[in-house]
């Protein structure tokens, strides 16, 4: 039995999930003589609890780079009695946003915990004043072949140990890292994104990948050339660390929520009824589906309906079967309540869809739009989807676009070819 003492000094331990622009930062962790993200933060909860606090960062970010949803974690002993999110973005200077604090498990480490992270790297061609601190200028980026800046990419995913893209006098146990993600597409005619996730990564290693993906575009190595350095464990004759600027923390996943957002919005699987009533409440929908349709169309095949829920109610649905025997899942119905657009929920619901399908062994997600819905045919391009027939029709507006999407590749790869 605890005694009153003992349950007086219990810790309570805090997520803080936050953003910040690296520009004017020394990176995001304490150093002597150097201003820091972890430092800044440290320094306002002294101001507000009057004694120092420690926190603990998901990880090391370098020099000039930013985060978009960085988790931290914190402990306090004392009850949290006040908005804190409110004083810190008030104490913090505008680089960084305090987006909520939220009390989680003694056990959960915003460090050790992580399972995925996924970081972004953007060039831009041409001069832009105000986005110059986002993204590395090179005027020279239509002379790189994005299908050269892939191949090189997907060469990676064929490795775990990535010694060869690790800084030198780097203190680490290992050099292994599981990517999951890693490749390069166009977002703007004169904008290049690269995109990476793993478990973990190394001291300058996105850097130094985004470095050889542009030198082997630019013709000034080869592939061999870099399987070789992965295979024998040695680092590029000739390196490349990218300027910091282009580089950002987007993404970081754990095996439990780490957004009281997050795990507001619950996705499930979910059942006829419950798409009929959604479908019926959508003005978009002349003359819904009814049950009878959807009885018809998943009886006797294998399909998956999913839901969006929040606060007990289906503000979201996306519906699907297996419609040829072709190894292809189809993706017939989607639809997310008015009042709740633009929070991500079709994406959710996508992401869901998309990782039982390959669980279950489809090679491929196929779906169709009209030519009328450029939202939904850039929602699916974004995805990775591509065009793979029209039926022409009169209006031009009601034409259907058949769009599939190859899950046994990297996604967006397609896109440019």
């Amino acid at each position: 039995m605890f005694n009153e003492k003992y349950l007086c000094t219990m810790k309570q331990r805090y997520f803080l999930r936050l953003s910040y622009k690296g520009t004017n930062f020394s990176g995001w962790q304490r150093q002597l003589n150097a201003h820091t993200v972890q430092e800044e933060i440290e320094d306002a909860f002294k101001l507000l609890f009057k004694r120092q606090i420690h926190i603990i960062g998901c990880g090391r970010t370098d020099s000039g780079v930013h985060a978009i949803n960085y988790i931290a974690h914190f402990d306090l002993e004392e009850p949290l009695d006040f908005d804190l999110v409110f004083k810190l973005n008030h104490i913090v200077s505008q680089d960084i946003t305090i987006h909520e604090v939220f009390p989680v498990d003694i056990t959960r480490h915003a460090r050790f915990n992580a399972v995925k992270r996924t970081y972004t790297y953007k060039l831009k061609g041409g001069k832009d004043s105000f986005y110059s601190d986002y993204a590395y200028h090179y005027p020279m980026i239509h002379q790189l072949d994005v299908d050269k800046l892939n191949e090189a990419a997907k060469l990676l995913m064929e490795y775990k140990d990535f010694f060869t893209f690790c800084k030198s006098k780097t203190d680490v146990k290992t050099t292994f890292c599981d990517l999951t993600v890693c490749h390069w597409r166009w977002i703007a005619e004169d904008e290049l994104e690269f995109k990476i996730s793993a478990n973990r990564f190394l001291r300058g290693m996105v850097r130094l990948i985004v470095g050889m993906c542009m030198n082997v575009a630019l013709g000034k190595i080869t592939l061999d050339s870099v399987r070789t350095a992965l295979d024998n464990k040695k680092r590029m004759e000739r390196d490349w660390s990218v300027l910091a600027q282009g580089l950002t923390l987007h993404d970081i996943e754990y095996p439990y929520p780490s957004s009281v957002h997050e795990s507001v919005l619950k996705i499930r699987e979910g059942t006829i009824d419950e798409v009929v009533r959604l479908t019926q409440s959508i003005p978009e929908f002349i003359d819904p589906y009814s049950e009878e349709v959807y009885k018809e169309r998943l009886e006797n095949v294998p399909h998956l309906i999913l839901v969006a829920e929040k606060q007990g109610k289906v503000i979201g649905a996306k519906v699907g079967y297996e419609r040829e025997a072709d190894g292809s899942f189809y993706s017939w119905m989607g639809a997310v309540s008015e009042p709740f657009r633009g929070l991500g929920v079709a994406t959710k619901l996508a992401d869901r869809q998309e990782a039982w399908a390959m669980d279950k062994g489809y090679k491929s997600i196929r779906m169709k739009t009209r030519f009328k819905l450029k939202g939904m045919q850039k929602f699916n391009i974004d995805r990775g989807f591509y065009i793979t027939k029209i039926d022409v029709r009169d209006p031009k507006e009601e034409s259907v676009i058949w769009m599939e999407k190859d899950l046994l590749i990297q996604p967006d790869t397609i896109f440019q070819k």
